[in-house]
């Protein structure tokens, strides 16, 4: 996922498109909205990914649902809970950038009670290509627009026209037979290329044909289903009066879409990667629980919840999840190595060793006077744990795959120690660095945003031209001209804007009042 943006939803009239980095981070006050930033992008890709054709589609596959829980329940569950209170509108827009596309969605809803809303609208820009479809469900049309590509041919074209004429005056001009063989051969590459040019380029660029019905094709994205149909119309018989203007239209809008067959083919397979192929994992604001055993059966249980889903990944000790988190234990000073014990499947025990020989031995003999419960660690350690099994999961799901996974994740540093908080940056970085892996990280800590700032600075120094990190201040719906902004990097890791009030200065006025009261 590239940006998200959104209108009238929550407490937003209107969120302008948000660009994303490696590692973005959101602060801002409490209420301010970034869960709803979070909401809006699991909520967009949780509906484009299950708007399938299927047996039981209806209105064409045009529903919104705002009870779609297949990344995670949102808690948003019905239209009304999802428009924002203060529009006369009932309308709800929703963009995300997908690899090479752009997807706005229209959705209209007249039941507040209602958990689903309908899609009026689907905007979908073809970046790379230069071309945009709008699914109209209002209208009940589709429309390929390719003007914006046709424009850029027509210069190409132009640029062509300029070379031949050049290559035509050089020629005339030249006195050395080598000179002019090597330009004729250019001339015949140009007077080729011209002509592939011309062929592609149509005066009509855009073209609207009827929404069409679906096909019992179980499983098909319906966005996909319908930019297939673009091309499949062109190779429709035209029936009716060829002398008629009508007739002489449709048959100019299948040559063109003849034309851009094989793109709007491409095209589609593209988009169905883009929908698909974007993992999208989330980890939750969390209270993790001291307890000596963890039952599969309680779902109430966030660590039995993380640590079923470590096990169920069969992650041995010789692979490099693994390690990953021993790794990480070591740094953040929580022990070298661990251990899960099954209870027959239902229930898991953790314990932490502090010394290398520690798990051998503890294997062997199983003495509960080796090693320590996880529950006796403190609650800190806990959540750091919790959160390298996550991570380890990740990289077992994604370490060789092409497609890396948006990670969003709620308020890692609870009741963790300011240092500990610090080096969750490191974590993100090297995870970004390591696998690829982006994160979205909604955050109140300081710690967390001052490290931040001194990696910043560090990869600033080392040669880098760009980091990997966007941080963000959000400032709420109050503030409708600029409800956020990018803080922005200096080369010397500062930043380019200033936080809002209750941040950073929250520290820094309470010395000042301490100072003012020792002066007393």
């Amino acid at each position: 996922m590239e940006h998200i943006g959104f209108k009238n939803f929550r407490q937003f009239k209107n969120f302008p498109n948000m660009q994303l980095g490696g590692i973005t981070i959101l602060v801002g006050s409490n209420n301010s909205g970034k869960s709803t930033i979070e909401k809006a992008m699991m909520l967009t890709l949780d509906n484009l990914r299950s708007n399938k054709i299927t047996s039981t589609t209806l209105f064409n596959g045009n529903v919104f649902h705002f009870d779609c829980s297949n990344i995670h329940d949102v808690h948003v569950n019905t239209f009304g809970r999802a428009l924002n209170h203060h529009v006369d509108s009932k309308e709800i827009t929703f963009s995300v950038g997908l690899d090479d596309f752009d997807i706005t969605l229209v959705l209209k809803g007249d039941d507040p009670e209602s958990s689903d809303a309908f899609i009026q609208d689907a905007l979908i820009r073809d970046k790379e290509l230069q071309v945009s479809y709008d699914i109209n469900y209002a209208q009940s049309s589709m429309t390929i627009d390719a003007s914006q590509s046709s424009n850029e041919n027509e210069v190409n074209v132009s640029s062509v026209e300029k070379h031949i004429a050049d290559l035509q005056a050089r020629i005339t001009t030249s006195t050395s037979p080598l000179e002019s063989a090597n330009l004729n051969e250019e001339l015949k590459r140009a007077s080729v290329l011209k002509e592939t040019l011309q062929a592609t380029y149509t005066d009509k660029d855009k073209v609207t044909i009827a929404l069409p019905k679906f096909d019992d094709i179980a499983n098909e994205n319906i966005l996909v289903n319908y930019l297939r149909r673009f091309a499949e119309y062109a190779h429709f018989t035209t029936t009716g009066d060829k002398r008629k203007k009508a007739y002489k239209e449709t048959k100019q809008s299948k040559q063109f879409l003849l034309s851009r067959e094989k793109e709007i083919i491409d095209s589609a397979s593209r988009l169905n990667n883009a929908i698909y192929n974007t993992p999208l994992v989330y980890i939750q604001a969390h209270a993790a629980f001291q307890k000596a055993v963890f039952s599969t059966e309680d779902k109430n249980d966030y660590t039995a919840t993380v640590l079923y889903r470590f096990m169920q990944h069969r992650i041995n000790r010789e692979s490099e999840a693994h390690k990953f988190v021993t790794d990480w234990m070591n740094k953040f000073g929580l022990g070298v190595d661990f251990i899960i014990e099954s209870m027959q499947g239902t229930a898991f025990s953790v314990r932490i060793f502090d010394k290398p020989e520690e798990y051998d031995l503890y294997v062997k003999t199983h003495d509960k006077m080796i090693g320590v419960d996880l529950a006796d660690k403190g609650m800190g350690s806990n959540q750091i744990m919790l959160m390298l099994w996550n991570m380890a999961t990740v990289i077992s799901d994604y370490k060789e795959n092409t497609n890396k996974p948006l990670i969003i994740i709620e308020e890692p540093e609870q009741n963790l120690h300011p240092q500990v908080q610090s080096l969750l940056a490191d974590l993100f970085t090297y995870l970004n660095d390591t696998y690829g892996f982006r994160f979205v990280i909604e955050s109140h800590s300081e710690y967390l945003v001052r490290h931040v700032q001194v990696l910043a600075a560090l990869q600033f120094k080392s040669g880098k031209e760009d980091v990997p990190y966007k941080v963000y201040y959000i400032k709420g719906a109050q503030c409708e001209e600029e409800p956020f902004y990018d803080m922005g990097f200096q080369r010397n890791g500062k930043f380019v804007r200033a936080f809002g009030k209750g941040f950073f200065d929250v520290a820094d006025d309470s010395a000042e009042e301490l100072y003012d009261l020792e002066e007393e």
